[in-house]
């Protein structure tokens, strides 16, 4: 919104002069921009640049933190005997598991075409394969 007061030719009276504009769809726009920006498109888990910046804060924080990558195997073959929607059911049922296996502070991401990590902030190597 912009607004100006003037003052008019004649004497002390007085106008405002204004614009506003509707900025919704605008923000709306920028909020899904940044969503992906940090989160695979066919997954919804975070984004391997997040996974990245994940490590570099426990690693900046000197906190201890355990990495599981984990490598699906002949998704490939899905995809050319049953077509990429089994393709991305599959990988979308892993980002799951996995989500829901270490879920609460733990950033779970896709790092590639079929491979993904979990950073584990503050957990070992026993809790990570536990």
């Amino acid at each position: 919104v912009y607004g100006e007061v003037r003052d008019t030719v004649c004497g002390p009276s007085r106008r405002l002069v204004g614009t506003a504009r509707d900025v919704t769809e605008f923000q709306s726009a920028r909020h899904a921009l940044a969503f992906l920006c940090g989160h695979d498109v066919q997954t919804g888990v975070a984004s391997r640049r997040r996974v990245i910046s994940r490590l570099t804060e426990c690693a900046a924080g000197h906190q201890r933190a355990a990495v599981v990558v984990v490598d699906v195997d002949r998704l490939g073959e899905v995809n050319e005997l049953h077509g990429m929607a089994a393709d991305d059911e599959v990988l979308r049922s892993v980002a799951a598991v996995l989500h829901r296996g270490y879920g609460g502070d733990a950033t779970v991401g896709r790092i590639d075409v079929d491979r993904f990590a979990a950073v584990l902030p503050g957990r070992g190597v026993a809790d990570a394969v536990e």
